[in-house]
């Protein structure tokens, strides 16, 4: 003998369930359609802003995404033309460091890149 629920008991249990479901699936980097959202600065925080400007110095700004790495949300910053650097900042301004590409790596010759201040 099957288990009959009333449609709307149905419908409530769906869409609670939907409810619950959705905003993590939107959260979740493998769910997304586009993966990295690409973002004009002006559309950034007043402190997010501010960070992006001071490390991006006199460079331009070639690239903004928001991005989850390692479970945490934050923006991708790519500045310069010729020598392209990319850096991360949280969500509340905080400038978190810069990326650590093997590309990066070898255009160093001695491949220490830590503690190196990019800033213009």
């Amino acid at each position: 003998m099957a288990l009959q629920l009333p449609r709307s008991l149905f419908a409530v249990l769906f869409l609670a369930m939907t409810a619950i479901l959705l905003p993590a699936c939107a959260s979740a980097e493998c769910c997304s359609e586009d993966e990295d959202e690409s973002l004009a600065l002006a559309s950034l925080p007043a402190s997010v802003q501010a960070t992006i400007i001071s490390y991006a110095g006199d460079r331009p700004i070639t690239e903004i995404e928001r991005e989850f790495e390692n479970g945490t949300e934050l923006y991708c910053v790519e500045v310069g033309d010729e020598e392209e650097v990319e850096f991360h900042v949280g969500l509340d301004g905080q400038f978190l460091g810069y990326d650590n590409d093997e590309d990066e790596d070898e255009d160093h010759e001695d491949g220490d890149d830590e503690g190196e201040d990019h800033r213009g």
